[in-house]
């Protein structure tokens, strides 16, 4: 590695009165000498050569060869002689001693490139270099001498390369595609006089012109690799075109005698572990590496082995379990000297990172109105016992991803993100390790129970537990902090909280014909021996494959090896699974099937919540009739105000929600604001519905469609259609009384019984009606009767047989068009059986001309909020 490489800008002198010239090597032997490495490339009459010995390593192989086609000196020249059918990059690499650089030495070549370069055609030679020769070959450090190493402007330059990353240190005037061109071969030299300053020089022809000085750079401090390399990049037509010879290194090169020393462990994966050492080593027959533990005390062998700058990658062909302690034993590693690091036992432990050991703990996504904090962030907190380090983690905010920086985290630290972009009424967060483990997911969203002067922003939602990590932040709540919230400290809110409750399966959804999702309230735990006892019948068919669908963890998909049979319906049995914190679920069976379309009256508006107490949700229930399985993102709701035109129409789901026959479905805006307020257990039985507007709080319709805008069900609601008898209608709900009727007949529509807390959200209307009982309960005789004083069906008799006491009936009659005629009775006290007459005269006591009238009945009791509607249609004729 190269530290502190200063450059003092390349000073190129522009008269030749201090060219400075200096002697060429001319002792040009292939071999080592004493302080020097010197080759000429020539190969022996034997043809066994001295060309390329074991130093040189070809990267990749058979990529060079000393041949004497167009040799630069003598018979024969270094050439890149492979005919590439692509582009590619080659390198040729010399190990050598240890460079003394705090004495005088000097490094120089001859080469001919005889394509013009550019920056897909090019060479450099590096000095003191260490080299990657891993999947993805390159230089990792040095001094590279050579043209368009970056960039493409053809001058001669210095590099300085360090982690890979090069930087120009020195650019010199000298064009070599328009100064040298493709058939010169000129001499390069680099020397540096031991005090730190490097000066370059060049001659086009050395057999005829001494060196001319092109520029220098200082350099104070140099961490020497051992590598001398050569680079040439090229296009597939621009192969074999590049020649080197009379290559010296001269200086005072120092003999290692020193062993090798253990640096550093790390774990690559779950199978490989990088042992870093301080200098080179090579792997031998000699060499043993073998890993204990507590469960292999005899220990395990690599299958692989990997040899990388100043290290070795070692590949164990079973998993290394996580966080349990082992040990590894090196035995017979030498350095390329030969020197031998003496037998190590080094303590190794796998330590990656794992669900629940960060967790989000307190967001801040709106500042503005700010208390005491200005921007938005995220506070993490570090709950598990082992040390972490986040480089190359991702945050994931919905569907934006940021990388974390290199951070290194202790038990109980809290850490601080910042600069990210937060939605304000919320999103998914998930925090993902560099090895693509899923370390903790949650949700946050605005607290429905919040006070509203908080919602107005310039508040942090806190966590109460952060042990607690299976738990989204519907369960968070607001800073009680004065600051407007507690970050990188204790939350304001936190108390110790105990899960005892086990993951509910809200409701299944389809995928294609092989698939099946499964919906549960929390993040659950699957393990893959538990997929034998998921069973789909009749049949007895099996899931091929079971996945747990990131970053929240609630959604199981079952893949079946076949499609689906064609049948209405089907049972699937599911076993119990965990929650982080152990509890499990019971085994259940469910009914699913084939999904039927959704036609007029398939699905029903069954009771409407749209003037409610203050604090308590608004909502609109579905029931489904009949015995068709239906899917809910089939579905779109209009709510239409009095008055107005339908609106655009609001999709009841983003993804495949079965609906059972017989299920009833509420519609809302916050499932858990609607759990608090109805004392509702958690089920599948509440849809939270995105961007669903406000109902009006006195009248007004809804339209439920399909995807097409045909209609399905269609009710008008208004305060007039509750019970005479209310002085009040907020608060009360309206049920739907007959799944026979339509839901715009307004007399279909009845207020909830104050016995049943004036709601019944996700459960039977308290005034639906027994659809066969309508005769037993209104009787009439004769059905036409004539009011003319001759003694024959001169009144009409209604009888009313409630049942039982105290009920309080209401008689009334009106025309075809609605317009009242008679009041019978009025809050009248009524016995199991009361009967009323009709004489045919009208409230004004006028006869009415003939005609079809309807008779309305209502009976309400008060001691049980029992109510009840009949409608009968009799004739009025004059003999």
């Amino acid at each position: 590695m190269i530290a502190n490489l200063k450059l003092s800008v390349c000073k190129n002198h522009h008269f030749f009165a201090y060219t400075r010239y200096i002697l060429l090597i001319i002792l040009l032997i292939s071999f080592k000498l004493e302080g020097q490495y010197q080759f000429d490339f020539e190969i022996d009459s034997s043809g066994m050569g001295r060309c390329l010995g074991s130093t040189w390593i070809q990267v990749p192989e058979q990529r060079w060869s000393c041949d004497t086609m167009h040799p630069i000196e003598g018979a024969y020249s270094l050439h890149h002689s492979y005919d590439s059918p692509e582009e590619g990059c080659d390198y040729l690499v010399l190990w050598c001693d240890p460079l003394n650089t705090r004495e005088p030495f000097s490094y120089s070549f001859r080469i001919r490139h005889g394509f013009a370069p550019s920056s897909l055609n090019n060479w450099q030679l590096a000095l003191g270099a260490s080299f990657n020769d891993g999947s993805e070959p390159n230089i990792v450090s040095g001094l590279v001498l050579g043209i368009n190493y970056t960039g493409s402007d053809d001058l001669v330059k210095i590099w300085r390369v360090d982690k890979g990353e090069a930087e120009v240190r020195c650019t010199t005037t000298l064009n070599y595609q328009e100064q040298v061109g493709r058939d010169q071969a000129p001499l390069f030299l680099l020397s540096g006089d031991g005090d730190g300053s490097l000066d370059l020089y060049w001659s086009p022809d050395p057999t005829a012109q001494l060196a001319v000085w092109l520029g220098s750079c200082r350099v104070d401090e140099i961490d020497w690799g051992r590598q001398l390399i050569i680079r040439h990049k090229y296009t597939a037509s621009r192969d074999r075109a590049l020649w080197l010879d009379r290559l010296v290194l001269e200086g005072h090169f120092v003999q290692d005698t020193i062993a090798p020393e253990l640096s550093g462990v790390e774990f690559m994966d779950e199978f490989s572990l990088q042992l870093d050492f301080s200098e080179r080593v090579v792997i031998s027959e000699a060499c043993s590496f073998r890993l204990y533990s507590e469960d292999k005390p005899s220990g395990l062998n690599p299958d692989s082995l990997r040899v990388i700058e100043k290290g070795l990658v070692i590949s164990f062909p079973e998993e290394i379990p996580n966080r349990v302690p082992h040990q590894i034993l090196l035995e017979g590693v030498v350095d390329l000297d030969g020197n031998l690091l003496r037998d190590t036992l080094v303590n190794v432990l796998r330590n990656e990172a794992q669900w629940g050991d960060l967790v989000f703990n307190e967001v801040m996504a709106d500042p503005d109105p700010a208390v005491d904090y200005k921007e938005e962030y995220l506070e993490l907190f570090k709950r598990s016992d082992y040390p972490l380090n986040m480089e190359g983690w991702q945050l994931q905010v919905n569907e934006r991803s940021y990388l974390l920086n290199n951070s290194n985290v202790e038990p109980g630290d809290f850490i601080l993100i910042r600069g990210i972009t937060l939605p304000n009424d919320g999103a998914i967060l998930s925090l993902v390790s560099k090895e693509g483990t899923l370390v903790h997911a949650t949700s946050y969203e605005i607290p429905w129970n919040g006070p509203d002067w908080k919602k107005e922003g310039g508040w942090s939602l806190e966590s109460p537990d952060a042990d607690q990590v299976c738990r989204v932040s519907a369960n968070w709540g607001y800073t009680n902090d004065r600051g407007g919230g507690t970050p990188g400290r204790e939350n304001s809110n936190h108390s110790i909280r105990v899960d005892v409750e086990a993951p509910v399966l809200l409701y299944a959804g389809l995928g294609d014909t092989r698939d099946i999702f499964l919906h549960y309230s929390e993040p659950i735990h699957f393990l893959q021996d538990l997929k034998a006892a998921i069973r789909l019948d009749p049949g007895g068919a099996v899931p091929d494959s079971v996945l747990l669908i990131d970053p929240l963890r609630e959604i199981l998909q079952l893949h079946f090896p076949e499609d689906f049979p064609d049948w209405p319906k089907y049972q699937l049995a599911v076993p119990g699974f965990g929650d982080c914190m152990g509890n499990v679920s019971d085994d259940l069976v469910f009914m699913a099937g084939a999904v039927s379309q959704a036609l007029y009256a398939s699905v029903l508006i069954n009771e409407i919540m749209y003037d409610p107490e203050e604090g308590f949700p608004e909502y609109v229930e579905l029931f489904l009739p009949g015995d068709k399985i239906l899917d809910l993102q089939d579905l779109a709701i209009y709510l239409v105000e009095e008055g107005d035109s339908a609106d655009h129409p609001i999709a009841l789901s983003t993804h495949s929600r079965l609906i059972k026959p017989g299920q009833y479905l509420v519609l809302t805006e916050s499932a858990p604001h609607l759990m608090d307020s109805y004392e509702l257990e958690l089920s599948g039985q509440w849809v939270e519905v995105e961007g669903l507007p406000g109902l009006n709080n006195s009248s007004g319709s809804i339209y439920l469609c399909d995807r097409a805008g045909n209609v399905v069900d269609y009710a008008r609601y208004s305060d007039e259609m509750h019970m005479e008898l209310l002085d009040d209608p907020r608060g009360i709900s309206l049920e739907r009384i007959s799944v026979k009727r339509k839901g715009n007949e307004p007399d279909n529509w009845h207020s909830a019984a104050s016995i049943v807390g004036y709601a019944t959200p996700g459960r039977e209307n308290s005034q639906s009606l027994m659809e066969n009982d309508s005769d037993l309960l209104l009787d009439v005789a004769p059905e036409v009767f004539s009011p003319d004083n001759d003694g024959y069906n001169d009144l009409l008799e209604i009888t009313l047989a409630t049942g039982g006491n105290d009920w309080v009936i209401g008689l009334i009659i009106t025309d075809l068009q609605g317009n009242r005629i008679r009041v019978l009775a009025n809050n009248h006290l009524a016995g199991p059986s009361v009967s009323y007459s009709w004489d045919g005269e009208g409230q004004n006591g006028a006869m009415q001309p003939m005609g079809f009238y309807v008779i309305h009945a209502r009976g309400y009791r008060p001691s049980t909020g029992e109510q009840w509607i009949r409608r009968r249609a009799i004739g009025l004729v004059y003999r």
